[in-house]
């Protein structure tokens, strides 16, 4: 976890026991079940009704699967296309919702981890969309955790994600749906 040693007295400060334990799980262990169990945990402290666990569970996409993906992409796109942003930043903000819409299209159980690449990268370009040259500063953490800690946790998560993809689509998929959770109800 990339920030959790620079910002532990941060994290404390703001962030409930369960959801540490939570985020240390999601992205240290290599237990599947524990994954899914840290995930549904999240995704319920942005919002997700306890159904979450259908949708982490299954291999298939589900209708609740579908909905998120689909509320996710229109909320994500609706904060990206409201924000008021710098001559200079324009045309990242037509890139995000480009590429927004291809990804969330594209989006299968079969390919989570294929998605997994573009969609971390986008959710960060989002944020730096929202809060400009802020969200670039050394202290965005701190100061995200003061704005609202709600988005001090998403933002914690976002810079915990791995760069890389994980290994299967189902990994990914439990990785990226908390964050679709969020981004839904923000």
């Amino acid at each position: 976890m990339q920030n959790e040693t620079s910002n532990t007295a941060l994290i404390a400060e703001f962030v409930e026991q369960n959801i540490q334990d939570a985020m240390k799980t999601l992205f240290s262990s290599s237990d599947i079940g524990a994954q899914k169990a840290a995930a549904a945990e999240i995704a319920q402290f942005f919002g997700a009704s306890a159904t979450i666990k259908n949708a982490l569970e299954e291999s298939d996409t589900t209708e609740q699967e579908q909905k998120l993906i689909s509320s996710f992409h229109n909320n994500l796109t609706l904060l990206v296309q409201k924000t008021w942003v710098e001559k200079d930043d324009i045309t990242l903000k037509e890139q995000v919702i480009y590429r927004l819409d291809n990804l969330c299209k594209a989006l299968n159980p079969d390919n989570y981890n294929t998605s997994y690449a573009e969609i971390v990268p986008m959710l960060k370009d989002a944020v730096y969309l929202m809060f400009g040259a802020q969200a670039q500063k050394d202290d965005f953490t701190e100061y995200a955790f003061r704005i609202d800690p709600g988005f001090g946790v998403f933002w914690w998560y976002i810079t915990c994600l791995p760069e890389e993809s994980p290994a299967t689509s189902m990994e990914a998929k439990i990785k990226l749906l908390p964050g679709f959770v969020f981004m839904s109800n923000f």
